[in-house]
């Protein structure tokens, strides 16, 4: 049966932070939430398009720069991506890129989910600042994805107050 919710975790898990994407994934693939299917999809974005054709809102986690403090998480859509000015994900232009691929009446919604980067050098290991806030990043993906069940729009999120999370909303 089609799920209708895709959480996509990408980044790369050599290089430190950049890898928080496949991490959150990975705990989210342990138990995932209710009509959503989990897949850490890493650099390989291609991989992603069979799941991303099925589903109708996709959640995007991945590392994002937008100069605040490492941990910091963000939330905005895909479009912001695209018009983005000093925010960026480390790899979502690159996702935006592989959607381009599909038909439109087959691209989901988009919807990112970033953290701050600490450090994206060569490591196998989250910085501390990321694993600390890890386990925040999987509640509110959660969170998100229960209301991707209960919103038509993504635009009524900030009425979600992921302020209360303490994450950002980019525009």
């Amino acid at each position: 049966m089609q799920k209708p919710y895709l959480i996509l975790g990408i980044g790369n898990c050599l290089m430190s932070d950049d890898g928080a994407g496949i991490h959150a994934a990975r705990i989210l693939q342990a138990e995932p939430p209710p009509q959503t299917t989990v897949l850490a999809a890493e650099t390989d974005f291609l991989s992603a398009i069979p799941f991303l054709e099925q589903c109708t809102k996709s959640l995007i986690i991945d590392a994002m720069d937008a100069g605040q403090p490492p941990a910091t998480l963000y939330y905005c859509r895909g479009d912001d991506i695209a018009n983005a000015g000093q925010m960026h994900s480390l790899h979502g232009l690159g996702l935006m890129r592989v959607l381009e691929f599909l038909d439109e009446k087959q691209r989901p919604e988009v919807h990112i989910l970033g953290i701050q980067p600490a450090s994206t050098g060569f490591a196998l290991q989250l910085s501390p600042e990321m694993a600390s806030v890890l386990p925040k990043v999987v509640r509110v993906a959660r969170r998100i994805i229960v209301e991707f069940g209960r919103l038509d729009t993504m635009d009524s999120m900030s009425s979600v107050s992921l302020e209360e999370e303490g994450v950002l909303r980019v525009r």
